[in-house]
């Protein structure tokens, strides 16, 4: 029992691993995708208030999402531990 807990924690790890490195790959590409064009102030200024604007109605759902599952996840394994230990 304790081989499948420990190998349900290294999935998930690894899962959040891979999710992490796609996300900071999609905003490597979106930063030299802006540093290669040239922007005028004025679309540097809309841009950024447009980020800052959508950025928790599209982000925060997310994440919570995310933690949610997570948590599920953790508290479904140690559960089994509990039981099965």
């Amino acid at each position: 029992m304790n081989a499948i807990l420990i190998s349900c924690c290294l999935v998930l790890v690894v899962i959040a691993a891979i999710v992490t490195v796609r996300a900071l790959k999609q905003e490597e590409r979106k930063l030299k995708r802006y540093e290669s064009q040239t922007f005028p102030h004025k679309d540097a200024i809309r841009r950024s208030k447009h980020y800052e604007e959508n950025s928790v109605s599209t982000m925060l759902p997310i994440q919570i999402w995310s933690y949610v599952a997570g948590f599920i996840v953790i508290a479904l394994l140690i559960t089994l531990f509990a039981l099965f230990y």
